[in-house]
C-alpha cells in the first residue's frame, strides 16, 4: 500500500504531458505535426518524381537548386516581416498560401506533359512562404514559455524532434505512395496546410494572459521601429551574428557545410542508380533513418547532461557528420547504410536544439525574427551553389566522388570549429 508521500510525489497526468499541457503550445504542436508530416511525404515524393520523369541526377539537382535560392535570396528580409507583424498572422498567411502552391503543383504534375520549369518555379515559390512561417515560429517559442528556460529547451525539443520525426514517417509514407503518382502526396499536403492554419486560430484563441502580454510587449516594441529602413533592420540580424564570439566562427563554416548537407537528398537517387540500386524504397529509408537519428540527438540534448555542455556539443558535431559520410560510402549492405544515415544525423539533432535556445535566450524578442531569418540567410547563401558543384562533379566522376568530397569539407569545417575557445566553452 502507498504511502502519501509516495502518492504525492509521483508526477500527476499534467507533469507526465510536460509542455503539452501548454493549451497554446498544445494546439501549435499538433498543428505542426500535421503540417510537417505532409511536407516530408511532399519532398521525398516530389524529388524521386523530377528525378525520374526529367532525366536522372541533374534532374534532382535542378529541384535543388530551384527550392534553394529563395532561401539566399529572401530570407534575411523575411525576418524583418517577422518582426514587423504579428506573428500568428505570418503563419496563417504562409499556412493558406502554400496550400494554394502545393495545389498548383499537384494540377502541374497530373497534365499528359508536365513543364518542368513552372514545377521548378512553384516549388521555389513554397520555399519563400516556408522561410516565413520557420522564424515566425521560433520567435514566437520564447513567449508561450512564460520566460521559463527549461520550458523553452522543452519546447524546443518537441518541435524539432516533431520536424525530425515526420521525417522518419513521411518518407517510409512517400516509399509507400510512389508505386502510385505523385498526386497523393501533393493533395495529403495541401490539406496540412488547411489543418495547420486552423490549428493556429485555436492557439491564438487559448493563449493564458501572461502570454498575451508578452506578446504584446514584443509587438509593441517593434511598432516603434516600424519606420526605420527595411535594409538596416535586415542588416541588424546578421550583424549579430558577426560579432558575436560563439556564433561567428560557426556561421564562418556553416554555409558550406548546409551547401553539402543540403544536396545529400538530391544526388542520392543518382548514387543508388549508379551502384544498381534504383529503390524509392530505399531512397526514402535513408531519409528517414537520417532523421530518426536527429530525433535521437534531440533527446539526448533534452534528457542527458549534454543539455550544460553546449560547447561539446558544437564541436564534434562535423567532425561525426564526417565519418558518417564516409562510413556509408564503404558499406557493404543496405543495414549498414541505414545505420550510416542515423549516425550522420544524431549530432545534427543535438546542435538544432542547442542552438536554437542558446538564440533565444540571447536575443531580445524584438530582433528574434530578424536574428533567425539571418540565420536561415547565412547559413543558406551558398547552399544554390552546393546542387550545382556537387551535381557537376557526380556528371564528370560519379556520385561517390562527390560525397567523398563532402566527407573531406565536413572534417575541415569541424578543425575550424574545435580550434575557437569560446565555441568550446560554451555551457
Amino acid at each position: 500500500m502507498s504511502t502519501v508521500k509516495e502518492i504525492e510525489s509521483r508526477p500527476t497526468r499534467i507533469q507526465r504531458l510536460g509542455v503539452l499541457a501548454v493549451p497554446a503550445f498544445a494546439f501549435l504542436f499538433f498543428g505542426q505535426l500535421v503540417s510537417l508530416l505532409g511536407d516530408h511525404v511532399y519532398r521525398v515524393g516530389l524529388t524521386w518524381y523530377v528525378t525520374q520523369r526529367f532525366g536522372g541526377v541533374l534532374a534532382g539537382a535542378n529541384l535543388g537548386l530551384a527550392m534553394s535560392l529563395p532561401m539566399a535570396v529572401f530570407a534575411l528580409f523575411a525576418g524583418v516581416i517577422v518582426d514587423r507583424f504579428n506573428r500568428f498572422r505570418v503563419m496563417i498567411v504562409s499556412d493558406f498560401v502554400r496550400m494554394i502552391i502545393v495545389s498548383g503543383i499537384l494540377f502541374l504534375l497530373l497534365a499528359p506533359a508536365p513543364n518542368r520549369f513552372l514545377v521548378y518555379a512553384s516549388a521555389s515559390m513554397l520555399t519563400v512562404f516556408s522561410i516565413l512561417f520557420s522564424p515566425a515560429l521560433m520567435a514566437l517559442l520564447p513567449d508561450l514559455a512564460d520566460g521559463d528556460h527549461d520550458r523553452l529547451i522543452d519546447m524546443n525539443s518537441w518541435i524539432t524532434g516533431l520536424n525530425h520525426t515526420m521525417n522518419v514517417v513521411g518518407p517510409g509514407l512517400a516509399g509507400v505512395f510512389t508505386a502510385f503518382h505523385s498526386s497523393w502526396l501533393l493533395g495529403f499536403d495541401a490539406l496540412t496546410f488547411a489543418f495547420s492554419g486552423a490549428m493556429i486560430l485555436f492557439t491564438m484563441r487559448v493563449l493564458s494572459p501572461t502570454q498575451r502580454e508578452k506578446i504584446v510587449e514584443s509587438e509593441a516594441r517593434v511598432s516603434t521601429k516600424s519606420g526605420t529602413n527595411v535594409l538596416a533592420n535586415a542588416r541588424e540580424g546578421m550583424g549579430f551574428f558577426l560579432k558575436h564570439p560563439v556564433l561567428r566562427p560557426q556561421f564562418l563554416v556553416f554555409p558550406l557545410v548546409e551547401s553539402v548537407e543540403y544536396s545529400i537528398p538530391f544526388l542520392l537517387p543518382g548514387f543508388l542508380e549508379e551502384n544498381l540500386v534504383n529503390s524509392g524504397q530505399l531512397f526514402a529509408a535513408l531519409l528517414a533513418s537520417w532523421s530518426l537519428g536527429r530525433v535521437l540527438g534531440i533527446v539526448l540534448i533534452a534528457r542527458t547532461p549534454l543539455k550544460g555542455e553546449r560547447g561539446k556539443v558544437f564541436t564534434v558535431n562535423f567532425f561525426i557528420h564526417s565519418l558518417a559520410l564516409l562510413m556509408f560510402l564503404l558499406a557493404s549492405s543496405r543495414w549498414l547504410s541505414l545505420i550510416a544515415f542515423a549516425i550522420l544525423g544524431i549530432p545534427a539533432g543535438a546542435a538544432q536544439v542547442s542552438m536554437n535556445t542558446y538564440i533565444q535566450t540571447e536575443v531580445s524578442p524584438d530582433m528574434r525574427g530578424r536574428v533567425f531569418a539571418g540565420l536561415i540567410s547565412l547559413t543558406t547563401w551558398l547552399i544554390p551553389l552546393g546542387p550545382i558543384v556537387f551535381g557537376a562533379i557526380a556528371r564528370w566522376q560519379s556520385t561517390s566522388s562527390s560525397f567523398l568530397i563532402m566527407s573531406i569539407l565536413l572534417f575541415a569545417a569541424g578543425v575550424y570549429i574545435a580550434s575557437h575557445r569560446a565555441v568550446r566553452e560554451v555551457k
